[in-house]
């Protein structure tokens, strides 16, 4: 039934990927971040920049959704852990062209997991830290909190927890300052250099 279910979000998931023909060797560059920090804003940079696949996981919980509705079979399951069990299929099953993602969200929850897969299945992987100072990240939030007050309220401390660990844990290959305005001129240095 897994197979079977990943294999549906597959197919949907597919119509939202970018660049899946453009020839890149493999590499997976993640971020290591709270939500507020920029993931998106600056994996959309790279995506478009290096023609790279990006990987958005609002686009794969907005596909479970669907599909949890449509199956009651699946009501009962963690929807988080639904998407990272998907991620995970797909990076085993990643057979494109283009070899180089762009996870377009924090692997601070998910790096044990993660980090393993990809070097069994021969990815590099490239980890930008992204800090962002208290009173930034709380305006970023309670902004992003209208929407979905009682989710952020209840999840942030974990998200903090969990950069704190994954910060501990798993070195950074660039940390980058995110309060505005970003240089990301050292980023493409270093990316340009392993990417061509």
């Amino acid at each position: 039934m897994e197979k079977e279910f990943f294999g549906r979000i597959y197919k949907k998931h597919l119509t939202k990927l970018k660049n899946i023909e453009i020839p890149h060797k493999k590499l997976v560059v993640c971020f290591s971040a709270v939500p507020g920090s920029g993931k998106t804003h600056i994996a959309r940079i790279l995506e478009k920049r290096y023609k790279a696949v990006r990987i958005n996981n609002d686009d794969i919980r907005k596909i479970i959704k669907v599909l949890v509705k449509k199956n009651k079979n699946l009501a009962k399951e963690d929807r988080q852990t639904l998407l990272l069990e998907y991620l995970l299929y797909l990076i085993k099953n990643f057979s494109f062209a283009n070899k180089l993602i762009i996870l377009d969200s924090s692997i601070d929850r998910k790096y044990k997991m993660l980090i393993p897969v990809l070097k069994k299945n021969d990815f590099r992987f490239f980890v930008i830290r992204l800090g962002v100072s208290t009173n930034v990240l709380k305006k970023r939030i309670s902004f992003r909190a209208k929407k979905a007050p009682k989710h952020f309220k209840e999840k942030s401390e974990d998200w903090f927890k969990d950069y704190e660990d994954c910060r501990k844990s798993l070195r950074a290959d660039i940390i980058i300052k995110n309060e505005g305005w970003t240089d990301l001129s050292n980023l493409f240095s270093i990316l340009d250099r392993i990417i061509k």
